[in-house]
């Protein structure tokens, strides 16, 4: 039972893989890769420009705490020449505030820089990649259909070789077959003698020349 149900698996595997590959065109596939692939890059390059915008957002948030720093700076100078320690404080800790926003924006925009940096080298790479399948798509088709061509073209001699051509050669054969066995029924029939009579035979013989003959060799 375990090998009935393994031979029909084994059966299902193989009618599917022969449908895939009945079914695959490397052609149509590569052009539809091409498709999916500048879709990919356009989600890509939608991404990188959203983290670019807000790097740009975190530069312009640190250029106003840089003046933010110099403006509480100059308001905790004036304050201390007014000699008010109070207001000296409170602009002294919103620079201090402020200060702080630009050590981590600028963190925050060296992080982004590097990563955004990255990123568009990817995508140079990815549109240079698509750039050079779209060139080659036609020269590969091209190859990919001569290559068909010349596999059609050899299965093609290979079944003339045999079929209704190759009985053509038979008659040939036949006749070469035939002419070679008549010549050896001839060699064996002169190897037998059998044809002296006919080869040294002269017709009637003389009755008293032969007579004449035994008798003296009998003398």
């Amino acid at each position: 039972m375990a090998s009935l149900f393994k031979a029909v698996r084994n059966l299902f595997r193989e009618k599917k893989d022969a449908a895939a590959k009945s079914l695959s065109d490397p052609v149509r596939d590569a052009k539809y890769d091409i498709e999916d692939s500048k879709k990919q890059i356009a989600d890509f390059e939608q991404k990188v420009a959203q983290l670019m915008a807000t790097n740009n957002q975190s530069k312009r948030k640190q250029s106003a705490s840089k003046e933010e720093v110099k403006k509480w700076g100059a308001l905790a100078k004036k304050a201390a020449e007014a000699g008010s320690e109070k207001d000296v404080t409170t602009a002294i800790t919103k620079k201090q505030f402020a200060s702080n926003e630009v050590v981590v924006f600028t963190k925050e925009i060296k992080i982004n820089e590097k990563i955004v940096a990255n990123l568009r080298n990817q995508l140079t790479q990815a549109r240079n990649k698509i750039a050079k399948a779209e060139s080659n798509s036609a020269q590969l088709s091209a190859r990919l259909e001569g290559a068909k061509i010349r596999k059609e073209l050899t299965n093609a001699s290979t079944e003339f070789g045999g079929g209704p051509l190759a009985g053509l050669d038979n008659l040939e054969k036949a006749v070469d077959t035939a002419e070679s066995e008549a010549d050896a029924y001839e060699d064996l029939r002169e190897d037998t003698g059998g044809d002296l009579e006919e080869k040294y035979g002269s017709g009637d013989v003389d009755i008293d020349d032969e007579v004449a003959k035994l008798m003296a060799s009998v003398k």
